[in-house]
């Protein structure tokens, strides 16, 4: 959370405060579930593709970058408040990026 802290820190005092107070929050997500959430998504990928889980996954919706938490998170409150930040952007795309890639690996597994 630190690093969210820092990143988000000039000019963001409101929502840093509200960090400091949850550790966990930023701007209206909580980050720490946010990020366990996508963490899951390997172990989820790595039994559909070792055929040992028994989850039936659509390659087209796992690569929305809207679906989750976290994007739908990017898309509402999260563009209103850090939307013209340039770190706000990177965030956006390495997510983009994430979804993508889960998706085209489900895609190669079938």
């Amino acid at each position: 959370m630190n690093w969210f802290s820092s990143l988000f820190g000039r000019g963001h005092e409101k929502e840093l405060a509200e960090v400091q107070h949850t550790s966990e929050e930023i701007g209206g997500l909580n980050f720490k579930t946010a990020l366990e959430a996508h963490i899951k998504w390997k172990q989820r990928l790595k039994g559909v593709i070792d055929g040992t889980g028994s989850e039936v996954l659509d390659p087209n919706v796992v690569a929305k970058d809207d679906q989750c938490v976290l994007g739908k998170w990017i898309y509402s409150e999260g563009n209103k408040k850090f939307g013209t930040l340039p770190v706000f952007k990177e965030v956006v795309t390495a997510h983009a990026h994430f979804h993508k890639c889960a998706g085209h690996t489900l895609e190669l597994a079938d």
